[in-house]
């Protein structure tokens, strides 16, 4: 009810208990490293994981203690390098694979600037047509953004897998030259892919493909008679992500998530933890012999996939999104109105988007596609997708529906929000007025702004983040 007061007095003692282990660590001479993995070992091998697995055993749970310390021993002491693609100049980092939205992202950025997206060169009329301010009148540029997206997704579902199951050649998947093949596959199609394809471009002759696991295109797209799953992937925007840069300069783009709703809707014991339910379709393959099929002690393959980018060794923007399926997706799109058109990042995030979704899911060949699209795209835009570029399955949905980004950027003191949103951080006028002159210029970098000036959006999907200093 509303004023109710909600407490938590069970999670309450869980993280008190992680608390007094690194207290009790740093009492004992131990250093502030050595002491936060007291902590983590209290969580993974003592006291909390005891009560976890005592849980797990009451109600025919699946989890061990074993299963508790191999995660320990080699998952949460290991420090993934971050990937990197340079997309026009700007360095755009995101998570290591086993998170498979920064590998979108990225691959997503590579292909677009192949296509030369801000001519709005469409397949059927090769010339260069004039640059239009305005994306989301931009037949052609959303056709080509919707068909990079489809099949780098196909890449994705295709190569990538737990690390440790399956090498992945992330080396050729993040090269400019494949992501050539994609946008000259792209041009060559001529119309809109109606399904999932069946063959995805080859990697480049002279590449080293360090792949050793069998071609998935033969994979039996049967799901396994012992299986818990269907194979239908329901999505489910429910992660949470937020970005922070202090007075100095560093920024921290961190996105968390347990799956969708509640997680797996369990409260475990009485340890206050809902455990999440990265076993579902979509982190996991529902056929058995995918690279990515449900398999003890495998990474599932979630989307998280916060993004840092620079230009010349400077912080320029941080980019984070809940949405599971939609976030290689939406974070592209945001990154295009942020990069290509000098969008500030209270308009990059308001901004009408797509999705697309595959049915069943995106592991199976063939899988018809629907995309949905916010409907203050225009009607003649639209129509222009169906008409001059062959897409079908495209429905309208709420104004404000798809996603909900936050971020960052460098460069200015504005920040607001839209009515519906619950957060901003105020601006002075001459603040704003400062920003709106600065919103036209040739580049994000700006040699005469305060040197922590920064712009934050907040987003009326239900997300929001405002922060200045």
């Amino acid at each position: 009810q509303v004023g109710q007061l909600v407490t938590y007095p069970d999670l309450a003692k869980t993280f008190q208990t992680l608390v007094d282990a690194e207290t009790n660590a740093l009492a004992n001479g131990f250093s502030r490293e050595q002491s936060i993995q007291a902590a983590c070992d209290c969580f993974y091998q003592g006291t909390i994981a005891q009560q976890c697995i005592q849980w797990f055993d009451q109600h025919d749970g699946l989890l061990t203690l074993d299963d508790f310390q191999y995660h320990r021993s080699n998952h949460t002491k290991r420090w993934d390098k971050p990937l990197h693609t340079n997309y026009k100049g700007y360095d755009v980092y995101t998570t290591g694979h086993t998170s498979r939205g920064g590998v979108e992202t990225l691959m997503n950025l590579n292909v677009l600037e192949q296509l030369d997206i801000l001519s709005s060169k469409s397949k059927s009329n090769t010339h260069q047509e004039e640059p239009q301010k305005d994306p989301q009148y931009n037949a052609p540029l959303l056709h080509n953004m919707m068909e990079t997206i489809k099949i780098v997704k196909s890449c994705i579902y295709h190569y990538m897998g737990d690390p440790q199951f399956t090498k992945t050649p992330l080396d050729q998947m993040l090269s400019k030259e494949y992501a050539k093949s994609i946008a000259d596959m792209i041009y060559a199609n001529q119309q809109a892919l109606k399904d999932t394809p069946l063959d995805i471009p080859a990697f480049p002759k002279n590449s080293n493909n360090t792949h050793t696991d069998t071609d998935n295109k033969d994979t039996d797209t049967t799901p396994s008679s012992s299986s818990r799953f269907t194979e239908e992937y329901y999505d489910s925007p429910d992660t949470t992500s937020f970005s922070v840069v202090d007075q100095w300069g560093n920024c921290v783009c961190c996105t968390i998530t347990i799956g969708e709703g509640f997680g797996n809707r369990c409260v475990v014991g009485d340890t206050g933890l809902l455990f999440n339910n990265g076993m579902r379709i979509g982190s996991t393959c529902p056929y058995p012999d995918h690279i990515n099929a449900l398999q003890p002690r495998k990474v599932a393959l979630i989307n998280n996939a916060p993004v840092l980018v620079f230009r010349d060794g400077q912080f320029q923007m941080s980019v984070g999104t809940p949405g599971g399926e939609m976030i290689g997706q939406v974070q592209t799109q945001t990154l295009v109105n942020l990069i290509d058109y000098r969008m500030s990042p209270q308009e990059a995030i308001e901004y009408p988007r797509f999705k697309i979704m595959a049915t069943p899911n995106f592991y199976k060949a063939q899988s018809p596609y629907v995309m949905k699209l916010e409907h203050r795209i225009p009607q003649e835009t639209l129509e222009e997708l169906q008409e001059r570029f062959g897409h079908d399955h495209l429905d309208y949905v709420g104004p404000y529906s798809i996603c909900a980004v936050q971020g960052i950027v460098h460069g200015s003191f504005y920040a607001s929000s839209p009515p519906s949103s619950s957060s901003s951080s105020p601006s002075s006028d001459e603040e704003m007025e400062e920003t709106e002159e600065k919103k036209d210029t040739d580049d994000l970098d700006n040699d005469n702004v305060p040197q922590y000036g920064y712009a934050a959006g907040a987003d009326p999907r239900g997300g929001y983040y405002a922060v200045g200093f």
